[in-house]
């Protein structure tokens, strides 16, 4: 890349020549043509190559090179790419004959006083914002070239360069050289591509996450299975680990881990005492009921009982979680409904129940209101205000309320008989 292209006409050759020597004693780059030959395509392609790859474009203002059609080729290339041009007077001219590109900027003159003035001037607007003008350079050679190659990605800007295309781009509005259609179409297309591969290479970890937890499950079911005869609790704790594997992080389960939990659940002992079991929202524990009377918080992950919650006097037929984890409903054939808080390991309240024995409970997802099934094969959804009758039972010393207090707060909707 140059520091400087000079357009001028042949008629100019002599003051170019001076000029051309005096910069390259200041050790600039000069790009200048000194053949006259006819114009070819060729020829052309690297006059413009050469334009786009000058930090500035020098034209040289005399009546010929006005009236030049290959200067004024040049000075509308020049133009259309946003380069920085200096025009510099070497010879009087009716500014009406000026190309409009260059009538509008300050000119350098070198018509009055000494040469070595005028240089200084030039010197001073060459070497204005030059980071900004050579960063300007830059980017169009490169979009340049990523246009004649068919746009192919693999010459677009990535990493830092483009992080640093993007910071030039913002301030290109208020800037000159602004910045031309081509640099603003390239770093775009430079931001979508980054932006795919990002999105490309998170799926990919995703996925390769994902395979890896599938994998655990597996293994962890191959385990559950060895151990499926000769000791069916222990099978059963692994093909818990095997369901928590993958239901953990998206709340999916490998077929055959759930297939496993079920194959153990019917060789244990365990399956003679439990009559529910629902996971807690986080998938770190397990709550179950019991015939006992009892219900039970487990660590999923270890399989150890962390929590006895008693109370009732029938079967636990129906454990649920509230959505935010922080509640357990139990339903029981005693005719009650209770509401725990496995956190402390405490009864918040017992509710009364007039209804036939529900067989099962469940929480709306916003946690206000729950719905249970009974044997007479209807369903009840009732709302309430927890805060409210949890105040109140803690009023009373104790958590029982009558069944005649809980409906001053309870709203309740009957579903018709299924049939």
């Amino acid at each position: 890349m140059a520091d400087v292209f000079i357009s001028y006409s042949r008629k100019d050759t002599e003051f170019v020549h001076r000029l051309h020597e005096s910069l390259a004693q200041g050790s600039r780059d000069i790009w200048v043509d000194w053949q006259d030959i006819p114009p070819t395509a060729e020829w052309l392609r690297e006059i413009f190559s050469s334009i786009e790859a000058a930090d500035n474009f020098l034209f040289v203002v005399s009546p010929e090179s006005c009236a030049s059609e290959m200067c004024r080729q040049e000075v509308a290339y020049a133009e259309a790419n946003h380069k920085r041009m200096i025009p510099v007077v070497c010879r009087p001219v009716d500014p009406q004959a000026l190309p409009p590109a260059v009538a509008r900027i300050q000119w350098i003159s070198f018509t009055s006083g000494s040469f070595e003035a005028a240089f200084r001037s030039l010197i001073e607007a060459l070497d204005t914002d030059l980071d900004w003008v050579r960063s300007h350079t830059r980017l169009l050679v490169r979009a340049r070239e990523w246009d004649v190659k068919g746009r192919d990605g693999s010459f677009l800007l990535r990493g830092m360069d483009l992080q640093d295309a993007t910071q030039w781009l913002a301030q290109a509005v208020i800037r000159e050289p602004t910045a031309a259609a081509l640099q603003r179409e390239y770093i775009r297309a430079s931001q979508e591509w980054e932006a795919g591969e990002i999105q490309r290479l998170r799926e990919l970890n995703e996925e390769k996450g994902r395979q890896a937890r599938i994998a655990i499950a597996r293994e962890r079911v191959s385990y559950a299975l060895g151990s499926l005869e000769e000791n069916p609790e222990l099978s059963l704790l692994l093909a818990m680990h095997a369901v928590a594997a993958t239901r953990s992080h998206d709340r999916s389960v490998v077929p055959k881990a759930e297939e496993m939990v079920h194959r153990a659940l019917l060789k244990s002992q365990v399956r003679l005492t439990l009559n529910s079991v629902a996971w807690a929202p986080t998938g770190q524990g397990v709550a179950t009921g019991s015939t006992d009377g009892t219900a039970k918080i487990w660590e999923a992950t270890t399989g150890r009982e962390m929590l006895v919650l008693s109370g009732h006097r029938g079967a636990v037929s129906s454990v649920a979680w509230s959505p935010d984890g922080e509640r357990v409903a139990t339903r029981s054939a005693d005719h009650t409904a209770r509401l725990w808080e496995p956190a402390k390991g405490r009864e918040l309240l017992t509710l009364p129940v007039a209804w036939e024995p529900v067989t099962s409970v469940a929480w709306s997802p916003d946690g206000k209101r729950l719905a249970s099934a009974g044997e007479d094969r209807t369903v009840q959804v009732y709302a309430m205000d927890l805060e409210l009758l949890m105040f109140l039972a803690r009023s009373r010393v104790t958590s029982n309320l009558t069944l005649e207090e809980c409906r001053k707060y309870l709203h309740v909707d009957e579903v018709p008989p299924i049939p």
